[in-house]
């Protein structure tokens, strides 16, 4: 029961208040109760009690009101106006976002158009300028916010059409297009593209139906939480929304979780920071491959060093040439389709086993479906980036190991140890492979001028291939370092303020140990080709004081003293290069790698032990 602030005859109920805006005049010394949530089908009977003196005024049976003033009925059809032209401008913006990306730009079926990222000089055949990792982060970072002005109050459908549209529709369309022209180039054995294919299409349907819906709830909850600032417009859903409707909603609380309302919209910035980052690493790729071919031109040209690229494209084993993107089996995306569906229903879950409910919740299922759309879809597609990654990856360190056993030959050096420590045992086994295939490729001597100039190219293009991922990884592994924080501090917080677990904790305790996975997998590769980078340093200087070692054969002196000063302006140029792997412009280093994986393990193992202790509590 809400009393009114006071008895003075104000016709006006308090903030917060469930009555219409007018109510009829309270007589003097009289007080006007509001009392609310109650089923229209019970009969209540109403006590009051005197607290003065404890004495039980007259007691009357209470029959909830079934019905409201026409006032407030009026004064709700403007609302139900609003939320209905809303719905429609959401469908029309979809409508004309498709209009404009498939009819006005034909081209997006073909070829996108991507936006430029800044680089301290202009490009040309002859030179080339490093795509900074920053640079694509900031601009990623850019495409997400001018996408995210679809949910801006009132004019969001406007800039879903004029801001939005080319990312989260157009870089499906494109997708669907790269996929539809894979599967003709394909054999006929292959399914792998046609379910591709398959795949983007019925992600672009599930998109085209799904997104107006959320611009629809985007606008009720700005409308909700924001009534204050639509007031101007004669707006007020609290006071304007009938008694009635507040009691029919009442046991929806029962029956869908909070995270349900709200807990889409983080999946949404997934979504589309994942289609932001394919459309910058499209454009990526395509610079990477003028810089690669280049330093291919350059490597032929050198007497040995044509020979040895076409020996080690030609080898199953060692990574080197046109692979493409690593590829994910049928199963594995099968697996990420129910993980992420799975993952989207934990909510729901958690509400029918918390009040023991049916699955099927009837006339409130929407608001679940449209949850499982949204977050389960961006889960699945990111497992499979994930997965990508950490294939890509363990795919650049074996390449980089096969480029290490090139590099140094152990008969050959009178050194003890091997200077490739990290990551040895795939070294010696490169080494092995080398040696035992049919093409008994050698290493590299780098004493002699032309086969140290063939490793210097051959190193530029390891690392040329290593740049094509870094860009997507920096991204999603911040975005996973930040979504672990936020959800296990925001589930320790739930649990301290409510003393029991929630919705929030189960979908955080199942969530994190992926997250940390991920980063560990993917910072400990980062970390290890850091690594196997800087000891490129040590093995010229190695290979120079075996040079210069006394009682040694020496070579005529200028061409000594030529091929020493070579070496070390290489091993100068190397340390001064900056690192390869970086994460949020920090060095990927055994130290930031241990800080990072340890702090997320340790939330996620209080997490763990919440949600265990508080369903012990519920089941005990």
């Amino acid at each position: 029961a809400i009393p009114q602030t006071s008895c003075n005859n104000v016709t006006h109920p308090p903030m917060g208040s469930l009555m219409p805006h007018e109510l009829p005049l309270v007589p003097a010394g009289h007080c006007l109760i509001e009392v609310c949530l109650l089923d229209p089908h019970t009969e209540y009977r109403l006590h009051l009690v005197n607290i003065s003196d404890a004495t039980m005024l007259r007691s009357r049976l209470l029959k909830a009101e079934t019905t409201s003033c026409a006032r407030t009925l009026q004064a709700g059809m403007t609302v139900h106006l609003y939320s209905s032209t809303m719905m429609v401008c959401s469908i029309l913006a979809m409508i004309a976002a498709l209009a404009w990306q498939v009819f006005v730009h034909r081209t997006a079926l073909q070829q996108r158009t991507y936006t430029e990222i800044p680089f301290a000089r202009s490009e040309s055949s002859s030179s080339f300028r490093d795509i900074r990792a920053k640079d694509q982060m900031v601009e990623t970072l850019k495409v997400l916010l001018r996408s995210m002005t679809m949910f801006l109050p009132l004019v969001g459908p406007l800039a879903f059409v004029a801001f939005a549209s080319d990312v989260v529709i157009g870089e499906r369309l494109s997708g669907i297009a790269k996929a539809y022209k894979a599967w003709q180039s394909s054999t006929g054995t292959d399914y792998r593209d046609r379910l591709g294919f398959v795949r983007r299409a019925c992600n672009l349907v599930i998109n085209v139906l799904v997104l107006p819906v959320n611009m629809w709830i985007m606008q009720m909850l700005w409308l909700t939480y924001g009534s204050r600032w639509f007031q101007w417009m004669g707006l007020d859903i609290a006071a304007q929304t009938p008694i009635t409707a507040f009691q029919r909603r009442y046991h929806v609380w029962r029956a869908v979780s909070g995270l349900e309302f709200i807990g889409w919209i983080p999946g949404i910035l997934l979504s589309v920071l994942l289609l932001a980052l394919d459309r910058q690493s499209h454009k990526i790729r395509e610079r990477l491959a003028m810089h690669k071919t280049r330093i291919e031109e350059l490597l032929r040209q050198t007497p040995k060093g044509s020979q040895l690229y076409r020996n080690l494209c030609d080898m199953d084993h060692t990574k080197f040439g046109n692979v493409g993107d690593p590829r994910i089996s049928f199963t594995q995306h099968l697996i990420c389709m129910l993980l992420g569906v799975t993952f989207g229903l934990l909510p729901h879950i958690w509400m029918c086993f918390r009040h023991n409910l049916p699955f099927w919740t009837g006339g409130v299922m929407w608001v679940t479906v449209v949850y499982v759309l949204n977050t389960g879809g961006v889960c699945a597609r990111f497992l499979v980036q994930a997965v990508t990654i950490v294939k890509a990856y363990q795919r650049h360190c074996s390449q980089l190991a096969i480029f290490q056993a090139l590099s140094w030959k152990e008969d050959r050096s009178i050194a003890v140890y091997d200077p490739f420590e990290t990551r040895n045992q795939e070294v010696v086994k490169a080494r092995a492979i080398l040696k035992e295939s049919q093409l008994r490729i050698q290493p590299l001597n780098l004493e002699d001028p032309a086969e140290s100039k063939v490793w210097w190219h051959l190193r530029e293009i390891v690392l040329t291939d290593m740049k094509e991922w870094r860009a997507m990884m920096g991204v999603l592994a911040l975005m996973c370092v930040a979504l672990s924080w936020f959800a296990g501090f925001s589930a320790i917080a739930l649990m301290l303020m409510m003393n029991q677990i929630s919705a929030t904790t189960v979908v955080s305790a199942v969530m994190m140990p992926f997250l940390v996975v991920f980063i560990y997998k993917t910072l400990q590769l980062a970390r290890d080709i850091n690594l196997m980078c800087q000891e490129h340093t040590s093995l010229l200087h190695n290979v120079v004081a075996e040079a210069n070692m006394p009682l040694r054969p020496q070579r005529p002196l200028d061409s000594h003293l030529q091929q020493e000063r070579f070496l070390l302006q290489l091993a100068t140029l190397i340390e001064r290069q900056p690192s390869l792997q970086t994460l949020a412009s920090f060095t990927v280093s055994p130290q930031l790698t241990s800080a990072i994986v340890g702090s997320m393990s340790i939330i996620c193992a209080i997490t763990l032990l919440m949600l265990a202790h508080g369903i012990l509590q519920l089941v005990l």
